[in-house]
């Protein structure tokens, strides 16, 4: 591999940020800890000798480095989740100071943008076979990707799922959809596996086996889209994993959110703890992290509306209703 001239690594303030915390929390692995700090004197203009001498690391210390990184065209992620990005190990390679640090400009240099619509279009009529979105999946779908709280009451039949499924698949990160209804979870998640997607469930009555490897597939950031009951996203396994720093969480999509209502804080009062799962999830995410929330169902009165965003804490949520009469 030729050899790449050493280049000055220009970082915003937002990078900077998040890298001085990800030094500074307890718990960052202490290889993330040293790519960090990298990065940080790469900004100052230190050559990949000042670096070596400073942080007291051999010039093969970028070893490792995953093909797959040169590679991707997913450059949208933040600084700090292409960091972690390093850290899952393929192929074996060997890179100089300099080539990392070349990598990780070329990287710093593509703002985050959503997808194009003609792009989000596409995807839609080759994972799903349709022409064009039935009114107005256009508009959830856009405003999911937009990272946006939302409300939507749409009846069964109406295509409801495929409004979180397609912003789920077409961003970089996981979305957690929670369901009360095992069924319809098994239903979903087979339908997207059988055309290849990432996509999983996790509930009590899994085997033991599949809850491992589901886990282990959480852990190495593998899933768009994890389908879960409320009891088992705050269980221990699974909670511990959903609070890695590492791990990218877009989104948090309730499915038939009128149980909220419904059972309250007696039948499932784990319902109620789900407006936590946000604020609590953002103090182990990187600073600027985002997580947007909605709720979907297939009726809700004015009073079920008022229960939902408040139990949920959406925050300034849009909100879609479709006349049940017109499918």
């Amino acid at each position: 591999m030729a050899r790449l001239a050493p280049k000055v690594l220009n970082l915003n303030e937002s990078d900077r940020s998040q890298l001085q915390q990800l030094i500074n929390r307890h718990n960052t692995p202490q290889q993330l800890v040293v790519r960090a700090k990298i990065i940080l004197l790469a900004s100052e203009g230190r050559n990949h000798g000042e670096i070596a001498r400073i942080l007291d690391i051999s010039l093969d210390m970028a070893r490792l480095w995953r093909n797959r990184w040169f590679e991707t065209s997913d450059k949208e992620l933040s600084i700090f989740h292409r960091l972690q990005d390093l850290e899952r190990i393929g192929a074996p390679v060997k890179f100089s100071m300099e080539q990392v640090i070349e990598v990780f400009a070329l990287a710093c240099s593509k703002p985050k943008q959503p997808p194009a619509w003609k792009d989000v279009r596409a995807a839609f009529q080759k994972i799903w076979g349709y022409e064009d979105f039935r009114p107005p999946q256009g508009e959830i779908i856009g405003c999911l990707l937009a990272e946006k709280d939302a409300l939507i009451i749409m009846p069964t039949g109406g295509g409801k799922s495929i409004c979180f499924q397609l912003p789920a698949l077409l961003k970089t990160g996981l979305t957690l959809v929670v369901s009360p209804l095992v069924a319809l979870m098994e239903n979903q998640v087979q339908e997207l596996r059988q055309r290849n997607l990432s996509a999983a469930l996790l509930h009590s009555e899994l085997p033991s086996s599949q809850r491992r490897a589901v886990l282990q597939a959480l852990e190495r950031q593998q899933l768009r889209l994890l389908y879960l009951s409320p009891e088992t996203l705050l269980s221990a396994p699974v909670w511990e994993r959903l609070c890695q720093p590492q791990l990218k969480i877009n989104g948090l999509i309730l499915d038939e959110a009128h149980c909220l209502v419904q059972w309250g804080d007696t039948f499932r009062p784990a319902y109620r703890r789900l407006g936590a799962v946000r604020p609590a999830l953002l103090k182990f995410k990187a600073q600027g992290t985002h997580i947007s929330v909605a709720a979907f169902t297939a009726t809700a009165d004015p009073l079920a509306q008022k229960t939902i965003k408040e139990a949920l804490r959406l925050e300034q949520p849009a909100f879609f209703r479709v006349n049940p009469y017109r499918y």
